[in-house]
């Protein structure tokens, strides 16, 4: 691989500078010490390079070993130690607690200091042992495919790494090329991508075979300290170099490599100083680079001095004349991103500069915010005391809101020592004890309390401290609520009172809490619904009990009409009728979408036990509902024959008729439903009522292909012939039931049988003959004229059924009306003949058949 290209001596007239810093940093990134006297060693080139020169503190130093030791977490006994020695050297130095606690449960975690347990497949990746590899490859549970997610290892999510990608990681040759050689597996993007951060070129030229590098390369590449690597990506494949990943892992040497390659002074002036080398800073202005030069999202130097707690750096930038308050595209200040990472220093040096406190991004955030929302104790300690305003809402919420929400309690303390808004409301109308409550913490929820706290604050749906409480189904939060006056008739925007919510959620304890702590048990919410509807419908049995002993309204009305009543009918939950019944509920209220009472439910459902307690108490057996039928008519279109004799034994009204004068026979009559049938005739019903159309029962009856019905109505006297809708007797109807459904002669030929008028006419004068034509039925035709229709017979308007000749018919229908004489040439009321109606339809077949039958073609019309 070559070495940089330098182009501009910028690479050649910088490193030497910095050659020392270069160096300790390829060091703790490559790090591989094993011996105590190497630890010491190191860590007097970190004193003298990084920590004397100001360019790192102790502090900063741990997080860089931190993040080193997950691009190399192989070597945790090594860095471990550093970490011990770098804590007894400065024993005087503060440390975050952060960075302690990572390498203190790590050896917690690992008693060897080593991420990996002995004789397992990932030791024996991690040693390359390629024999111990192999051994455990050969058991016959071993799983080639199995993947390691483990949070020491960078970036692993979900998905974890297979063994031939941990083997590019740790640099594992052997066991790599056991693998493709063993189990044939195929290379991936992620094996490149680790090849450039372990470094062995057997691994990397494989990969490179098959593979082609990504970003993700370039940025291991520098992860890895490696020039070569990184110049070898830009030659030979064109890629970029990620100055940001060249700050955060600090390869100052890859920076100026970047800076030969861009030739771009003032977007490396910027990101220099992330390394808190105020020379550096300087070298860049002394060459040109714009004090105000921003990124593309406007950030400036001072934005990555502060973001990356460099101090010096800032301090210089400050120095020269560097906006402390810039603001980036997002409008965070310096401020901003320094109270976001916890960097108190900066924040003072900002501070003492003239930063402004209260400054807002584009999300309404001060840096007080970004400081309680990390948890940042200290950090929001000083803003505050320094004239950071505590109430200041961003697009939803105030710093109080985030330090409840996360449960952050020392924050809320010194919040509220600063006196901040205890009932101020978020976006939704949220206050500090609702919040308390949504996360279950006691300790803030009582605190609040303590300081006076308002419980009644509604948020924007309406929702009160106990109504939180009550969806939460915390009785802790909701006793102390009451203890402390809690409105117990507060009411949700739907209008549901909170006892009526807790019914309806199944939390039956609260219920029966609100109830004896006289909650209003009358109330109605937005569809008319009040808790005895609510309880009644989810079975809740005490609870009914109990709200009706508090003096439950038996018939309060929902919209619907419904009543606690018609509830326990649908529900057919025998005690609560008798329970209401008793307390004197109203029996024939209405249903308001189809006006049925609760005995037209009660029929419906063949409710036999609920109607022998209603009917007693006065239920009215002849109610009628908005089409004007009674109990009986629906027990009727049940079919439940046991509730008829029930409702007629108590004085129903057997011909009671509905708004289209439909008695209950004519309900029934064409559904072959023979033994209700019997049951009304035998019961005394009057089978001669009509309907609004003129109908009778019998003229319903034929409209079946069963003849039972329509027996035993004429063995009960029905007259046959009877006139109907249209003046159409049964034998009408058959014809049309025919046409419709062809399966009907044995009730026309029981209906001729039994005196049906084959000759009776309609109200147009038509005779089923002309049915037969017009619908072009020749079996009938046949049938009717076999058994004396009259061929000739006119109707109202002079046609005979040969005047009905269409051009549908088929000609045989008019050969069966020739052979049984049929009047060629009849006229009609205007003296036209059937060849006139034939010529008027194009029928030339018909017209053809007409004159060869003698019709008269002379014949005119009046």
């Amino acid at each position: 691989m070559s070495k940089v290209s330098c182009g501009r001596s910028y690479f050649n007239d910088l490193m030497p500078q910095y050659a020392g810093y270069c160096e300790v940093m390829k060091i703790i990134y490559r790090l591989k010490a094993e011996r105590i006297e190497d630890i010491n060693n190191i860590h007097k080139m970190i004193e003298e390079r990084l920590i004397s020169t100001k360019f790192f503190t102790p502090d900063s130093i741990l997080s860089l070993l931190i993040d080193a030791l997950t691009y190399n977490n192989g070597n945790l006994w090594a860095y471990y130690m550093l970490y011990k020695k770098i804590l007894e050297y400065y024993n005087d130095e503060s440390f975050s607690n952060s960075n302690i606690s990572f390498f203190e449960n790590l050896a917690s975690e690992h008693e060897s200091l080593c991420i990996h347990k002995e004789n397992t497949i990932y030791k024996a990746i991690m040693d390359d042992n390629k024999e111990l590899f192999i051994a455990i490859s050969q058991n016959q549970n071993f799983n080639v495919f199995q993947v390691l997610n483990n949070s020491n290892y960078p970036h692993c999510d979900q998905s974890g790494y297979s063994l031939l990608e941990l083997c590019c990681y740790h640099g594992a040759v052997g066991c790599f090329k056991y693998l493709l050689t063993e189990y044939g597996l195929n290379i991936t993007q992620t094996c490149l991508q680790f090849s450039f951060l372990s470094g062995k070129p057997d691994i990397m030229s494989k990969c490179l075979q098959t593979i082609n590098p990504d970003n993700e390369c370039m940025r291991y590449a520098i992860i890895s300290h490696n020039i070569d690597f990184v110049t070898f990506l830009m030659d030979e494949y064109k890629l970029e170099i990620d100055i940001y990943c060249c700050c955060r892992n600090c390869n100052l040497q890859v920076f100026f490599a970047y800076l030969d390659q861009s030739q771009d002074i003032n977007n490396t002036f910027i990101y220099s100083s992330c390394f808190n080398i105020p020379q550096l800073c300087e070298y860049f202005i002394s060459q040109g680079a714009n004090l105000k030069a921003t990124t593309e999202n406007y950030s400036t130097a001072l934005h990555y001095a502060a973001y990356f707690n460099c101090l010096s750096s800032l301090k210089y930038l400050i120095s020269i004349g560097a906006n402390v308050n810039a603001k980036t595209y997002y409008l965070k200040t310096p401020l901003h991103l320094a109270a976001k990472f916890n960097n108190l220093e900066i924040i003072k040096f900002l501070l003492s500069h003239r930063a402004r406190v209260n400054s807002k991004d584009s999300n309404r955030y001060t840096a007080l915010h970004y400081a309680v929302e990390c948890n940042h104790k200290e950090v929001v300690e000083y803003l505050l005391d320094n004239g950071a305003k505590i109430n200041t809402k961003t697009l939803t919420k105030t710093v109080f809101h985030i330090a409840v929400y996360k449960d952050l309690n020392d924050i809320v303390d010194i919040l509220i020592s600063h006196g901040a808004n205890l009932n101020i409301k978020d976006i939704n109308g949220k206050s500090m004890i609702h919040y308390a409550i949504k996360t279950d913490n006691y300790e803030l929820f009582n605190k609040f309390v303590a300081h006076g706290a308002s419980h009644e604050i509604k948020d924007n749906k309406k929702r009160t401290s106990l109504q939180h409480a009550v969806e939460k189904n915390n009785m802790n939060f909701i006793n102390i609520l009451l203890e402390n006056n809690a409105n117990i008739n507060a009411k949700y925007i739907d209008e549901r009172s909170i006892l009526q919510y807790s019914i309806e959620n199944n939390q039956d304890e609260l219920a029966k809490v609100l109830i004896l702590s006289g909650a209003k048990i009358n109330t109605k919410s937005n569809i008319g619904r009040t808790p005895l509807h609510s309880a009644m419908l989810a079975n809740k049995d005490e609870i009914v009990g109990l709200l009706l002993s508090h003096g439950a309204n038996l018939n309060a009305k929902d919209k619907s009409n419904q009543t606690p009543l018609l509830i326990a009918v649908e529900k057919q939950h025998l005690s609560y009728i008798s329970q209401l019944v008793s307390n004197g509920a109203k029996l024939n209220t209405k249903i308001l979408y189809d006006g049925d009472t609760v005995l037209h439910t009660i029929a419906q459902y063949n409710y036999i036990e609920a109607a022998e307690i209603l009917i007693p108490h006065g239920a009215s057996v002849n109610a009628r509902n908005k089409i004007g039928r009674t109990p009986l008519h629906v027990a009727t279109l049940y079919n439940h024959k046991s509730m008829m004799k029930l409702l007629l034994s108590n004085g129903a009204d057997i011909n009671a008729i509905d708004k289209y004068h439909q008695t209950a026979l004519h309900l029934i009559a064409d559904c072959e439903n023979y033994d209700l049938v019997d049951f009304l005739i035998s019961s005394g019903i009057n089978i001669n009522l009509k309907d609004k159309d003129g109908n009778t029962a019998f003229h319903y009856a034929v409209r079946t292909t069963e003849t039972t019905t329509a027996e035993y109505l004429l063995r009960s006297g029905i007259d046959i012939n009877t006139k109907g809708g249209n003046e159409m007797i049964a034998l009408h109807f058959a014809v049309l039931h025919f046409a419709e459904t062809p399966l009907n002669l044995e009730m026309i030929e029981f209906l001729i049988n039994n005196g049906a008028d084959i000759n009776a006419r309609d109200e147009d004068g038509k005779t089923v003959l002309h049915y037969t034509v017009e619908q072009n039925i020749i079996s009938l035709e046949e049938y009717f004229l076999s058994h004396g229709a009259d061929v000739n017979a006119k109707d109202n308007y002079g046609k005979t059924p040969l005047h009905y000749i269409n051009k549908r018919n088929n000609i045989t229908i008019f050969n069966l009306l020739i052979s049984y004489d049929a009047d060629v040439n009849a006229r009609n009321e205007n003296g036209n003949t059937p060849l006139y109606f034939a010529i008027c339809q194009n029928r030339d077949d018909i017209s053809e058949l007409l004159v060869s039958n003698n019709v008269d073609i002379n014949a005119t019309n009046n």
